[in-house]
């Protein structure tokens, strides 16, 4: 019966369905399943294509078109190893069939030597004697016969040799008459013709035979490619729809994740913005010390410091001379939280300790405990560099004293002093009215007493209007 699409069953597809079925019915459990899904299409995808190239080298008639088809394949989604196999045992027949007419026609060059050789031998067997013997070519015998044994290994060959030599030996055994010798000789001749005659009619229906199989071969390979194609196309299409929804919710989990991310991010802008409202909250909690130093932590860990005992003394020290001049211990704490800072100098503990530092009037002045250089020993605070001198003193008790003075000072007289000058015609700025006050409150002109608007505008006076003015009195500021 003749093979068809109809009577040839194609590869079982419904395993392939069912996967795929269950891929799309599972993908919402997650990207694991996703990625599973992802690595099973490949796999599938690359047994398509080699099964497919497979089926082409099955259709091909020689090894050549077969090689050539091979170069050429795109190797992305192929198993080539397999695929040259496949090749290779494909092109078995082709090869053996190449060996067998090799060594046929080798065969066919050996005898036709001998057969030269033998009618050489029967022109000359009537003067034949012992000298024609020895100029009898030996040596292409010996080879014919030798190629004959190593290259065919033909098993009628030594049957064949021996019935020639006992027939050569029969003769010369029984040569009394040439015409008895001529006789025997072409019989031998002739039953060696005869079995070299059926030797190659075995032969040739041994390779008619062999095209007819490979023939037969090469067209059941191109049905069975045929069937295979209806497959891979079924194949293909499930596959699609798989990559279709694969993609479809990869799709959403990135939208999912997106949405994700923003949540996190506003989330953690939340966190920040409450973290700043405790550090706010911090760092105006306590007094004095406490607040200086909850002021500390929020821009730095305390715990991480060398704050001890020796700075706490310092700054005990300090509170004692302030409040003795008669500041009260509640306005010592409440000024000193806001403007005094502490500063960890870890790096240069012996000659450059840990100190406290306030600015008042442009004026940067430090205190605390004081060096080994000037102490000769690590611990109580006193006047000296790095201690607690009169000059930090006076200075951290004018500012106590003054600061709340100079700034509700500085708010009222910035409308003062545009006024005073747009009355003269003459525009002034922010920047006008800030150097004005920096030269006003500066300690070689205001020393520590109190700023007040009058002493303010009375400053802008040029010297040599005011009354009572020394030649060479500073101008703070005029503008004409």
């Amino acid at each position: 019966m003749a093979i068809t699409w109809r009577n040839v069953a194609g590869p079982n597809t419904a395993d392939v369905l069912r996967a795929a079925i269950a891929a799309s019915a599972g993908i919402g459990e997650g990207i694991a399943g996703i990625g599973d899904a992802a690595k099973q299409f490949g796999a599938d995808k690359t047994k398509i294509e080699t099964d497919a190239l497979i089926a082409e080298l099955m259709a091909a008639d020689t090894i050549k078109q077969r090689e050539n088809m091979l170069a050429s394949a795109d190797p992305s989604f192929l198993n080539m190893e397999r695929a040259s196999e496949r090749a290779y045992e494909l092109g078995g027949d082709e090869r053996d069939l190449t060996k067998v007419l090799a060594e046929e026609a080798r065969a066919v060059d050996a005898e036709q030597l001998l057969h030269e050789r033998d009618v050489a031998y029967d022109q000359t067997i009537f003067d034949r004697d012992i000298t024609y013997e020895d100029t009898i070519n030996t040596r292409e015998i010996k080879e014919a016969e030798e190629l004959l044994k190593d290259q065919y290994k033909r098993e009628d060959y030594t049957t064949m040799m021996d019935q020639k030599f006992e027939t050569e030996t029969q003769l010369q055994a029984d040569m009394q008459t040439d015409s008895e010798i001529e006789t025997r000789f072409q019989n031998g001749l002739l039953l060696i013709e005869d079995e070299y005659n059926k030797n190659t009619q075995l032969d040739d229906l041994e390779f008619t035979r062999a095209r007819s199989l490979i023939t037969q071969e090469a067209q059941l390979k191109k049905q069975a490619a045929s069937a295979l194609a209806v497959s891979t196309a079924a194949k293909e299409e499930a596959l699609a729809l798989i990559e279709k929804q694969l993609k479809t919710d990869l799709k959403k989990l990135e939208v999912d994740a997106e949405t994700l991310q923003k949540k996190n991010k506003l989330e953690a802008e939340q966190k920040e913005i409450k973290l700043k409202s405790l550090i706010k909250k911090q760092e105006k909690s306590g007094e004095g010390l406490e607040k200086i130093l909850n002021t500390y932590s929020m821009h730095g860990n305390i715990e991480d410091t060398d704050f001890g005992k020796g700075d706490r003394e310092a700054f005990a020290v300090m509170k004692d001379k302030i409040t003795q001049r008669g500041i009260s211990p509640e306005l010592f704490d409440k000024v000193t939280g806001n403007i005094v800072s502490w500063n960890d100098n870890k790096m240069g503990f012996l000659s450059n300790p840990n100190d406290f530092s306030f600015t008042f009037r442009g004026v940067r002045e430090t205190f605390g405990k004081t060096n080994w250089l000037n102490l000769g020993t690590y611990g109580l605070p006193q006047a000296g560099v790095g201690g607690v001198d009169d000059d930090a003193v006076n200075h951290l008790e004018a500012a106590i004293l003054q600061s709340k003075n100079d700034k509700d000072v500085h708010d009222l007289a910035f409308g003062e002093f545009t006024a005073k000058y747009k009355a003269e015609g003459v525009e002034v700025d922010k920047a006008d009215f800030e150097s004005a006050w920096t030269n006003y409150v500066h300690p070689s002109n205001l020393g520590y007493a109190p700023s007040s608007i009058e002493g303010f505008m009375q400053s802008l006076i040029p010297p040599e209007e005011r009354e009572g003015a020394v030649p060479g009195d500073q101008i703070l500021l005029y503008k004409q």
